[in-house]
């Protein structure tokens, strides 16, 4: 009966140190990790008249195909960085001019750009990585984020050109 009685009370104290154990573990298993790429464009188009930039875009989560799912589950969105890069630039070679980004209050910029050599190059303007807890704020709390585009081009001819904002995440949320 005493041997019985051992075994019984050790049976149970490993039963309740294995639950315990067990509960964070199973915690940490209803968790997925995942890292992704928000992107979107915005087309500018200049004149003589107009070489002012003014374009704003939402970048939303629920139009990211591997965030979609859990939109509803997210915990937590951390930004590891964010750029854009000028693509397809259609005007004078020489045009030089400045980009200034708003995003949700945070300011980046003003970039100095040579547009037709930006494009060609494929230069990457990256936001100051001091500032992006600010975008990711925005994210955890809103599902998206407002950017507003500022410039100038110079001289001010007719030209048009994509900027493409790239911002990368890591999201953690539960798993479906």
């Amino acid at each position: 009966m005493k041997i019985t009685l051992n075994k019984l009370k050790n049976l149970v104290l490993i039963l309740s140190v294995l639950t315990f154990a067990s509960c964070d573990e199973i915690d940490e298993l209803t968790k997925v990790d995942f890292n992704s790429t928000l992107t979107q464009e915005v087309s500018v188009t200049l004149s003589e008249n107009n070489a002012s930039i003014s374009e704003s875009l939402t970048i939303r989560l629920a139009d990211n195909e591997d965030i979609e799912p859990y939109l509803n589950q997210i915990e937590s969105i951390t930004v590891t960085s964010a750029s854009y890069v000028i693509k397809d630039y259609d005007g004078i070679e020489a045009a030089t001019g400045s980009i200034t980004v708003n995003a949700n209050s945070e300011i980046f910029g003003p970039f100095q750009h040579t547009f037709f050599a930006d494009d060609q190059n494929n230069t990457k303007f990256s936001f100051e990585a001091s500032s992006l807890n600010a975008l990711g704020s925005s994210l955890n709390s809103n599902n998206q984020l407002n950017l507003n585009v500022n410039g100038t081009q110079d001289p001010a001819q007719n030209a048009s050109f994509t900027v493409e904002f790239s911002i990368e995440v890591e999201v953690t949320a539960q798993a479906l």
